[in-house]
């Protein structure tokens, strides 16, 4: 069964936060700083892509690739609920 919490997905969105964050980091800081702020930022954006990317080639075999699976989210009323809703016969 996969985690909710690591998957390939959220290390994505983690990614873009990241570049978010240090956006605003850059748009609030002094130009005599930002040159050497920025290489900082980019060094670091480059460690997380590079994690990123070594999730991506791993994810097959972890499994950390799929996205959460129906039953981690749902509750049990829920699921019963689809379950009786399905074996009905069709109407016609």
């Amino acid at each position: 069964m996969t985690n909710i919490s690591r998957n390939v997905l959220s290390d994505v969105l983690r990614c873009v936060q990241r570049c978010g964050e240090h956006q605003k980091t850059l748009a609030a800081g002094d130009r005599e700083s930002a040159q050497q702020l920025a290489i900082d930022m980019l060094q670091d954006m480059e460690i997380e892509l590079c994690n990123l990317a070594a999730s991506l080639v791993t994810a097959p075999i972890s499994g950390r690739i799929f996205i959460p699976l129906p039953p981690e989210y749902t509750d049990k009323q829920v699921q019963a609920d689809s379950m009786h809703a399905q074996l009905r016969p069709p109407r016609v």
